[in-house]
């Protein structure tokens, strides 16, 4: 009778840079920190409790413009050689 011995190991988690320069606004250039390549980022602007906060507050007047508004919403940034989440610019 032979003994085996088992080296189980669990998968490792996925891998998550360390640091991402801060992100703003509008498209920004910058390093994918996934794929190293050199990319301006795509945007998709994301609904929040500010943008709410904004159509409640107007409910009088045009309660849908908050969100139609970019600046009521926060900005999602996405690598565009990868599509790898990058950050969330918050307002």
């Amino acid at each position: 009778m032979s003994t085996h011995q088992w080296n189980a190991t669990a998968p490792s988690p996925p891998s998550y840079p360390e640091h991402i320069p801060p992100l703003g606004p509008k498209r920004c250039n910058i390093k994918c920190p996934f794929c190293n390549i050199q990319v301006i980022t795509s945007i998709s602007h994301t609904t929040t409790t500010r943008t709410h906060f904004f159509a409640f507050s107007s409910i009088l007047c045009c309660c849908c413009v908050p969100y139609c508004m970019n600046s009521t919403r926060n900005t999602d940034h996405y690598c565009t050689s990868c599509h790898a989440f990058l950050g969330t610019y918050k307002k």
